[in-house]
């Protein structure tokens, strides 16, 4: 189980909204350049099909 605000481990990834169509992921990291670079990401959620939990 997962909330808003966890960082999935070791990945640099951190949860920052769920909602009944997905769970959105951001990272941000500076490059050797000095430049930031900030990714979004919404991955799919998967429903049970047993009661349509959200999976």
């Amino acid at each position: 189980m997962v909330n808003v605000g966890d960082a999935l481990a070791s990945t640099g990834w951190t949860i920052s909204a769920i909602d009944e169509h997905g769970v959105q992921v951001e990272k941000s990291v500076v490059d050797v350049t000095g430049q930031a670079r900030h990714w979004v990401r919404t991955l799919p959620v998967a429903r049970s099909s047993r009661h349509g939990e959200i999976r």
